[in-house]
């Protein structure tokens, strides 16, 4: 059996596809690949709208847009975020399969081997990864009520008390707490600990506007784009190259 290898066993790899130079006149798909704590993947492609799909909510249809690598590198930079060039299979898998992250990847590549990820697609909007395909969403996920195992992991982080007032019925037996769903369920919202917040009674009734994206601060959920390089990055990547080292062995 092989010794288990880290990020540091790949560095020269994964430098040289920082490093690497968009081709000339060519153009990219911007792709991110990441890993959930429950070691679960998702993607998320650069999209924009095409349509709405069917149904009650009208999720949007969205497909995979073409971006400037210049631009997108130079944003990467200024987030002090690393974001990988890529030109081959070869490239590709090793993104994929080991790595993860966001990758600019060249667009005659992606079509031929990232088909599916690119063709129009009902999606949801996330606050913290932006569009979802609504396909590679749990199915808990997309109901209303969470479930008795959700609520008390919400309320255990939320340490029993409303984020807005404070109040908690450890010091008032007569409140009454509430989980409430930050981005609207009606407007496409799902039931996932990123997006669900403890209130009491009185501050979930009184909230105005209904929708304040400024609560995703109080439970420690960054926009999209917007998160740093963070430990739980590195440990995504760290599962990845796990998984990967075991088929090796």
């Amino acid at each position: 059996m092989g010794v288990k290898k880290t990020v540091s066993d790949y560095r020269d790899d994964i430098d040289f596809l920082i490093h690497q130079d968009p081709l000339e006149e060519t153009e990219y798909y911007l792709v991110g690949l990441f890993a959930e704590d429950d070691g679960k993947c998702y993607y998320h492609v650069e999209t924009h709208w095409v349509g709405f799909a069917d149904g009650p909510k009208r999720n949007e249809i969205r497909e995979a847009s073409l971006v400037d690598p210049g631009f997108i590198i130079n944003e990467f930079k200024e987030m002090k975020r690393p974001v990988f060039v890529i030109h081959s299979a070869a490239q590709l898998a090793f993104f994929t399969c080991v790595i993860g992250g966001h990758a600019l990847i060249e667009k005659k590549l992606a079509r031929r081997l990232l088909k599916r990820i690119l063709e129009p697609k009902a999606m949801v909007q996330t606050y913290d990864k932006g569009f979802v395909h609504i396909g590679s969403i749990p199915k808990g996920k997309l109901n209303y009520a969470p479930s008795r195992k959700l609520r008390r992991k919400i309320l255990d982080r939320d340490k029993q008390c409303c984020r807005i007032c404070g109040a908690s019925p450890a010091t008032n037996k007569h409140v009454e707490l509430n989980l409430h769903h930050i981005r609207p369920y009606g407007k496409g919202g799902l039931t996932e600990e990123e997006n669900l917040i403890t209130l009491c009674r009185i501050c979930h009734k009184g909230l105005h506007p209904h929708k304040d994206f400024s609560l995703y601060a109080s439970i420690g959920v960054r926009r999209a784009l917007e998160r740093e390089l963070s430990e739980s990055y590195v440990r995504s990547l760290n599962r990845n190259i796990d998984v990967l080292s075991k088929e090796e062995d």
